[in-house]
């Protein structure tokens, strides 16, 4: 496979292996197009004047803004360097050796259980653009995973888990299983199920601040859980994982919530004319509840020669192998207008018949 590489975003890697141009544009990483919150890099720039000092061992401060901003206990929330670290510990902080994983789905659910020395029962999806509800049912009644890993909006495919769906799941996870929520592109799509935990004693949500907030080279996210299912994660997590300029930026999104639906409507506003513009090329890209879009090639395209020739070209996609999808599909960030525009045109050059 040309695209080997398991995240987006992994320009340095990828140019070990071709020849990128310095002006490239990734649409690999579903970072927001417009840039980080203003008001988070402020925060970290001032924070950056004491850099000589060791922040908070358990980043108590952004716990509190972040319970706070969600009406939630203290107790109920562990922040992290990222969702990442949190996916990574939670199977052996809560001896989660069997887990059910809905797929095509986030690698890091499978890897952090693998490293956890346990397994991972995939249910795969009959089409790819529908949550398969029964199937997930029965997976559960039949093998009684310790957990179930579903995303909303759902990475790769970009659709937001429907309420009956939650429901559904929830209620065949019953009172052994825990239900783990990752909610990391939630902003674009609202519905979060943060204020649920309080009530669900076995639902775990993930939530990033690297994505809709554009903290990607920071690092922040959090968990929200029942205070005994907090605990236990936040006992395992090492000291000083949040850096201080990354919690002093995460501190300023959660100050600002003005700022998601301003922006989530910038984003809405980019995506449907930017989905029209690849359908009209050839490809089928998925409905989508997030910043991205899940593509089909046209018959004849292969993303194992699209990959390469459009990284040469200035433009970085996500080759959708590692998902399991093989090499025709490809997944797009939605970018800036222009950004957009001169993609489709660079697209259309490595099309036939376009």
């Amino acid at each position: 496979m040309t695209g080997p590489h398991r995240h987006g975003g992994d320009l340095a890697g990828l140019a070990r292996t071709l020849e990128l141009p310095a002006d490239c544009h990734d649409f690999s990483v579903n970072t927001h197009p417009f840039g980080p919150h203003p008001g988070a890099a402020a925060a970290a720039r001032k924070a950056l004047d004491h850099m000589e000092r060791y922040p908070d061992p358990a980043a108590e401060s952004l716990r509190a803004a972040i319970a706070a901003a969600h009406g939630l206990p203290e107790a109920c929330i562990v922040p992290g360097n990222g969702a990442a670290e949190l996916i990574d510990l939670l199977p052996r902080a809560l001896g989660v050796t069997r887990a059910l994983v809905v797929t095509p789905a986030f690698g890091e659910y499978r890897d952090a259980v693998a490293r956890a020395g346990g397994a991972v029962i995939p249910v795969a999806r009959e089409r790819i653009d529908s949550f398969p509800t029964g199937a997930v049912v029965a997976a559960i009644a039949r093998h009684r995973p310790q957990a179930v890993f579903v995303c909303s909006p759902n990475n790769p495919t970009g659709e937001r888990l429907a309420d009956a769906d939650f429901q559904a799941v929830h209620a065949a996870c019953g009172e052994s299983t825990l239900l783990v929520l990752d909610e990391a592109f939630v902003e674009y799509s609202g519905g979060s199920r943060m204020d649920e935990v309080t009530k669900l004693p076995n639902l775990v949500v993930l939530r990033s601040l690297t994505k809709f907030f554009g903290l990607a080279g920071l690092r922040v996210g959090y968990l929200a859980a029942a205070p005994p299912v907090a605990g236990r994660v936040a006992a395992l997590r090492p000291p000083w994982t949040v850096n201080g300029p990354a919690a002093a930026a995460g501190m300023a999104c959660l100050a600002d919530p003005d700022y998601v639906d301003a922006q989530r409507q910038r984003v809405v506003a980019l995506r449907q004319p930017f989905a029209d513009a690849l359908s009209a090329l050839g490809l089928a890209p998925l409905p989508s509840d997030a910043n991205f879009l899940l593509c089909r090639l046209p018959e004849g395209v292969s993303a194992d020669h699209l990959f390469p020739a459009l990284a040469r070209d200035g433009f970085v996609v996500r080759h959708c192998g590692s998902f399991g999808l093989g090499d025709r599909y490809i997944r797009l960030r939605v970018h800036r207008p222009e950004v957009n525009a001169a993609f489709i045109k660079t697209l259309a050059r490595h099309l036939p018949c376009s």
